[in-house]
């Protein structure tokens, strides 16, 4: 319930205010450097939450406005309820995704840390969310799709936030050394149809190359390389 405030003109907005002290009015709200997504509240000239610029402007927020501050507390924390699992249903849709992937995004958006645990739970209980499935269809469309190599499937599943007993799991049960070096050896072969009139040491940098970038491990590069050259 918002409260009217009257201005008396003073320069100082400490002086300007006549309001209960039930009430806590409104003094800054500041969008966050480089984030406009998030809002920093300030009440009395403090720092009081941040949340979703989208919610302020949902609840017309204002400069000078009076609240009694556990019912706009309560009142964001609904709105951030409602947007945060919007937010993370919609970016369910496009793709599978990790809980901190989720997390980090709806935290960019100025959505509490409170809110984001629950959120996350609510969808981890119903399935939407669960870590070890999508590492699983991650490993096999990096491999099936992509041809990547296991260092770099690693790295970019841990990059996500993804446990790394989880990931080194599912790679173990998907994606064995005898099948890396086999996709190794046939992207090898494929590429190397690309240098002929080479000499060899250049056709083994180039290959070298390609597989390390691929996410392959040192100790597999080598091997291909001795196999086909």
């Amino acid at each position: 319930m918002a409260l009217a405030i009257k201005r008396n003109g003073h320069p100082r907005l400490s002086e300007q205010l006549s309001i209960d002290s039930a009430y806590s009015v409104i003094t800054d709200l500041e969008a966050k450097a480089f984030n406009i997504q998030a809002t920093k509240i300030y009440v009395d000239q403090l720092p009081w939450r941040t949340t979703a610029t989208k919610i302020v402007k949902d609840l017309g927020l204002a400069i000078g406005q009076g609240y009694q501050s556990q019912q706009l507390s309560r009142l964001i924390s609904e709105k951030e309820e409602r947007l945060a699992m919007n937010s993370a249903l919609a970016m369910l849709t496009y793709r599978s995704r990790s809980c901190e992937e989720i997390a980090g995004k709806l935290g960019k958006r100025g959505i509490s840390s409170e809110v984001v645990t629950n959120v996350i739970k609510n969808l981890e209980s119903a399935g939407y969310l669960n870590d070890k499935v999508f590492a699983k269809t991650w490993i096999e469309e990096r491999v099936q799709v992509r041809g990547l190599g296991r260092h770099r499937i690693k790295k970019e599943l841990l990059s996500k936030g993804v446990d790394p007993k989880t990931v080194d799991r599912e790679l173990e049960t998907i994606y064995g050394q005898q099948e890396e070096e086999e996709l190794a050896l046939s992207l090898a072969k494929t590429r190397l149809s690309k240098y002929v009139g080479l000499d060899n040491i250049v056709k083994m940098r180039r290959l070298g190359q390609v597989l390390l970038r691929r996410g392959f491990s040192p100790a597999i590069t080598q091997k291909v390389l001795r196999e086909i050259i």
